[in-house]
Order: structure tokens, then sequence, then C-alpha cells
């Protein structure tokens, strides 16, 4: 899914909190996304990346608006 793509962070919903995708971000040499809370061994974030969670989660409901 990101092979080939390079940054310094990586933008995505907590859904792709996966050890593999986790993996694939930490060889691309980016930041992670937070860990989701149903993750046995919760992984520490930055909290300022709460915004981010929030910008994606308000997109959905608009979109949900939007299609109707």
């Amino acid at each position: 899914m990101i092979e080939g793509q390079s940054g310094g962070a990586v933008l995505a919903d907590k859904a792709y909190d996966s050890n593999v995708f986790r993996s694939q971000v930490a060889d691309i040499g980016a930041a992670a996304i937070p860990s989701s809370r149903t993750r046995k061994i919760i992984i520490p974030h930055d909290e300022r990346r709460n915004r981010i969670e929030s910008c994606f989660n308000r997109r959905k409901h608009l979109r949900r608006f939007a299609t109707r």
C-alpha cells in the first residue's frame, strides 16, 4: 500500500493499525499512526495527532450527508 512512498509522517485512520502496516511505515522512516483502543498493548503517540483523527472523523460524517 505504501511501498515506494517517502515522507516524514503517514496520515491514516486508526483502522489501519496493524503490525504489518506499522512495519511498512517504519521501513520508510515515517511516524506511525496512533494505535487503536482495542489493541492489547497501547502504543504511545503524540497527542497532537488527535486533530488528524478528528479531521478524518469529520470528513466521514460530511460524506454521509453529501451522498444522501
